[in-house]
């Protein structure tokens, strides 16, 4: 009895010791968690990003070596961004809280034990851009590789890119590796693997016996693709980026060349250049609530939706057709009307927020005005996720978008769009007053005045990132975008409140950082003259708290 009563007062002194903090024993990686409350977990895992944002991640192969950072700027101002590795720190201390914290109290018992006299490791959470780095050091170690040779044009002239002996990289296993790596905190240099020599396929010689057929393929150039008043010419160039040879290896004496067109090339030809064109979305009614109903102020308009099997298996054809004019063809696709024969439970006011565009520029002004247009009067179904960027999209003009200036790559240059953040912005504000779960949101790279307070903010850029919540309400969800007449931009959402209760403290600015002068050395300007081309912007850490506690049913 005695024992069971010392353990009882052991027990619940250690757990009342570490009801603010996380358990002992919880890690990531080589990083120690124990004993550190929210806060102090958060400030050590941005220390280490914030590092990792300056210092980037290292690959190699041989002695050729190249940074990948995380978040890539490509404007100034912070409005247009790559990111190729998006950390979530909440989650990830929020999981290391939770760590040994259950609903079922021997299992809790058991697991603290366990943790008092060993380690529990804990997963950095993230999201990672696989393609875009794939394909970024694809690109920079490519000079290393083995490749095959293949037919090119320049200046109308069908020629032969020599084939090369070279390296036979594997890719994959660094990409394996630094998910892996990501994971426990831990971003060290990542040794490419050199998986040998790597001899070419095809040759020169191979290309030289087939290049009558390939010469055959490139003058059918140009083929026009049209539909409706819109037309496409396939260039030589076109046509002989997408000629493939192949070596039937049955016979390794006298192996049989083939020549074909790379129907994956095709594909992405027609989802870049052509299907954005022709593609147009089904575009849901619009509703306003007018004395506690709802009015239908624009009727739903169906969509369209191109062919692009079809167009592959005309164009991988050419070799046998020999079509000069492909006319392409589209789907029209649906849009599935709600008929509003009740009030959908809506009634009332869920979320709310507004923020000042007084300050902007005409353009700037002008298409946030646009896109609140767009998203006005949008019906979210229960359980839907709802996507801004997906309603907002395309950027550009077809939408209603106009050109405002920003930086990109060091050179002012005009973008559609401009200003669209300042809309998502206020979109996730309203959402966190509503107490709804965020399932995708990013912010700027940059404290920006028009966003303050600051860490409140959320960009969007086609095709990321995108703002995105789940309507888990139960019931419909309106949303109400309006622009008023003192530049004040106001986002509203009406539903049914469920009795959740949501708190969130004001943000917590913290690790400021005040930049100085950074000049760049060019030969545009005359000796001993200086240019501003854009102005420097404080950096620093934020973080708030929100908390949502849902009803429970008595």
């Amino acid at each position: 009895m005695v024992i069971f009563l010392f353990l009882s007062g052991v027990y619940y002194w250690f757990d009342a010791s570490y009801s603010q903090k996380i358990y002992p024993g919880v890690l990531i990686g080589d990083t120690v968690l124990s004993g550190k409350s929210l806060t102090q977990a958060r400030n050590i895992l941005n220390q280490k990003i914030d590092q990792l944002s300056q210092d980037g991640i290292t690959f190699q192969c041989s002695e050729k070596e190249i940074k990948i950072l995380p978040v890539i700027n490509k404007s100034p101002t912070g409005d247009i961004v790559d990111i190729l590795i998006d950390f979530d720190i909440e989650k990830t201390i929020s999981q290391a809280m939770s760590t040994g914290r259950s609903d079922n109290l021997i299992q809790d018992m058991i697991d603290r034990s366990y943790m008092f006299l060993f380690t529990k490791p804990v997963d950095l959470v993230f999201q990672i851009e696989e393609e875009k780095i794939m394909s970024k050091i694809k690109t920079e170690f490519f000079p290393l590789e083995g490749i095959d040779a293949k037919y090119y044009v320049k200046d109308g002239k069908l020629l032969i890119q020599e084939d090369r002996v070279g390296k036979q990289i594997d890719y994959a296993q660094g990409l394996q590796e630094l998910n892996y790596n990501l994971k426990q905190l831990n971003f060290s240099n990542i040794i490419l693997a050199d998986r040998g020599t790597k001899s070419p396929e095809i040759t020169k010689a191979d290309c030289v016996l087939m290049i009558e057929k390939a010469q055959e393929i490139v003058n059918l150039a140009p083929i026009t693709l049209r539909y409706g008043g819109q037309a496409w010419p396939l260039t030589k160039e076109i046509l002989a980026d997408w000629i493939v040879l192949s070596k039937n290896k049955t016979n390794p004496v006298n192996p049989t060349l083939t020549i074909y067109l790379d129907k994956d090339k095709i594909y992405n030809y027609l989802k870049k250049e052509i299907e954005p064109k022709i593609d147009e979305p089904a575009k849901a009614a619009k509703f306003i609530l007018q004395s506690g109903k709802l009015k239908e102020i624009k009727t739903s308009t169906a969509g369209l939706e191109l062919n692009i099997l079809l167009a592959i298996e005309a164009l991988a054809d050419l070799p046998n057709n020999h079509l000069k004019i492909l006319n392409l063809s589209a789907s029209r696709v649906l849009n599935e009307d709600i008929q509003i024969n009740t009030d959908l439970g809506i009634k009332e006011k869920i979320g709310t927020a507004t923020t000042k565009i007084i300050d902007s520029t005409e353009k700037r002004i002008y298409n946030i005005k646009q896109g609140s247009s767009i998203i006005n009067g949008i019906l979210i179904a229960p359980n839907e996720e709802f996507s801004l960027l997906k309603l907002l999209s395309l950027f550009d003009e077809t939408n209603g978008y106009i050109k405002e200036m920003v930086i990109q790559d060091g050179v002012f240059k005009a973008d559609y769009g401009g200003g669209l953040c300042q809309l998502s912005t206020t979109v996730f504000r309203a959402i966190i007053d509503a107490g709804l779960p965020v399932t995708e949101r990013t912010n700027h790279s940059y404290w920006l005045h028009y966003y303050s307070p600051p860490g409140t903010d959320a960009t969007i850029f086609e095709p990321k990132p995108d703002l995105k919540f789940i309507n888990d309400t139960g019931q419909y969800i309106l949303l109400n975008a309006q622009v008023n007449t003192d530049l004040d931009l106001t986002i509203d959402l009406w539903g049914a409140k469920d009795g959740r209760i949501v708190t969130k403290t004001e943000p917590v600015v913290y690790n400021v950082i005040y930049p100085g002068n950074n000049f760049i050395y060019t030969k545009a300007l005359a000796p001993g003259v200086k240019n501003c081309t854009v102005y420097s912007y404080n950096g620093a850490d934020v973080y708030f708290d929100y908390k949502v506690i849902y009803k429970t049913e008595p």
